[in-house]
């Protein structure tokens, strides 16, 4: 087969669009080998001491056969895999580990974000999913439980550490970082730059000018609708370690009043929320990030820019200006 690619996330930087429009897309001539379930069950469920490198290999190969023509490169896709988004990333590396324990000749795609808006993306999903902490809390959670289970930590948005993980176990030319804010830009380059990279940096551009390039995967509720919803999270079930606790404790009774009163009544609110009250809730939010965060991301991105010969200011990050080579040429 052809070498597979490998696309890791992060969370909140197009995933979903990727997978819908390029990753399984055989006129791009890439073709989706796993589904993100299967993702998940082959390389992130198994417990580090059952992990069987060689059984999944099998599986795998089995799959590419039958779903991946011989045109198509096979493609894996499951943001996850850069790590557990409400849990610090802690498997970031035993996943790695075990991608190159399988797939030891991929090609590895990662798309980053500007620190402040993926976590502030993550904080909302988080609430989406019925997280009942507030955005403080959150960011700072309760220290001694993390003795127990690994909790959300704004470390894992470094970048650095994990970039540097594939590229030694991978090699550095099999490692594409993209940056999300120029997929915001620039669509058509963002795009044509991973499609190029996952055909080995050939010159491919067929299918390229059918993507559609100002589509939004996911709908955003307003910040008012996310509080709404946030309160409601307490009445139903938690689903996550920092908010436990709930109203009523049957998980299917939960559901129900979640998908069929919760979700319609806020979304009812995103809708309803003058653009003017959402603009002020957003900026009173990122003013708290920015005030919780201070200067933490200056170095690694610094360290990241060098890694990567692209200068993160152009794009948005908190960079560190000493030492930097500014404008320097982008590899990306």
């Amino acid at each position: 087969m052809k070498r597979p690619v490998v696309h890791i996330g992060y969370p909140k930087t197009g995933s979903t669009w990727l997978q819908n429009h390029v990753w399984n897309n055989p006129r791009l001539g890439l073709c989706a080998a796993m589904t993100r379930l299967e993702v998940y069950r082959m390389f992130r469920q198994p417990h580090p001491l059952d992990f069987q490198a060689r059984t999944a290999q099998c599986e795998l190969q089995r799959r590419v056969a039958e779903r991946v023509s011989r045109e198509c490169v096979p493609t894996i896709s499951d943001e996850a895999l850069s790590g557990s988004l409400f849990a610090a990333g802690y498997d970031s590396a035993e996943i790695a580990s075990r991608l190159h324990q399988v797939l030891p000749d991929a090609r590895i795609v990662m798309v980053i974000r500007e620190q402040k808006g993926i976590i502030l993306s993550s904080y909302r999903q988080y609430v989406r999913d019925g997280g009942q902490c507030s955005l403080r809390r959150f960011l700072c959670p309760p220290g001694l439980a993390a003795m127990y289970y690994p909790l959300f930590s704004v470390d894992h948005y470094r970048y650095e550490p994990l970039v540097s993980t594939y590229r030694r176990l991978f090699g550095e030319d099999n490692v594409h970082v993209a940056i999300f804010e120029q997929l915001q830009r620039d669509p058509a380059a963002f795009a044509r730059k991973i499609v190029q990279f996952a055909h080995g940096n050939s010159e491919f551009v067929d299918g390229l000018d059918e993507l559609p390039m100002q589509q939004r995967a996911n709908t955003m509720l307003s910040s008012l609708g996310l509080a709404v919803k946030r309160k409601l999270n307490v009445i139903t079930a938690g689903r996550h370690s920092l908010s436990s606790w709930s109203l009523v404790t049957s998980d299917y009774l939960g559901h129900r009043l979640t998908t069929s009163l919760f979700n319609p009544v806020t979304r009812i609110v995103s809708l309803l929320t003058p653009r003017q009250v959402d603009e002020l809730l957003d900026r009173r939010d990122r003013r708290l990030l920015a005030s919780l965060l201070g200067d933490r991301f200056q170095q690694p991105n610094r360290q990241l820019s060098t890694l990567l010969g692209t200068n993160l200011t152009d794009f948005g990050y908190d960079v560190a200006e000493s030492e930097l080579n500014p404008r320097s040429s982008s590899k990306e």
